[in-house]
């Protein structure tokens, strides 16, 4: 498991480059161990402005990671609802530009 390549403390954190040197594996499959133990609740700690990952050794690094995540998910929400309304406002336009066609298209069939 990845947290054995882990010691506890920002002192002793390790790179991404260090742990596939450790571990043998390649850097996504780091990453990937990474992000499955996190997600089974693995106290894993790597901030954005740290050197490396480490297990946490206070409340405060566990505050530190979940504030990290709740900033990354409220972007990712507000980029995908702009995706989604872009996609929507493009479809609506489509649609509006179309119906002058119809109506010209109808008003000849009708004459």
């Amino acid at each position: 498991m990845i947290t054995d390549f882990l010691k506890t403390g920002r002192d002793n954190a390790l790179t991404r480059a260090q742990l596939v040197n450790r571990t043998g594996l390649c850097d996504r499959t780091v990453r990937e161990h990474i992000e499955i133990a996190r997600s089974k609740g693995a106290p894993i700690i790597s901030s954005a402005h740290g050197k490396g990952y480490y297990l946490a050794e206070s409340d405060e690094d566990i505050a530190l990671v979940q504030r990290e995540y709740i900033s990354r998910g409220k972007k990712m929400l507000k980029t995908a609802t702009a995706i989604g309304d872009g996609w929507h406002c493009r479809h609506q336009i489509e649609i509006q530009a179309e119906i002058p066609k119809k109506k010209r298209l109808l008003g000849r069939l009708f004459r």
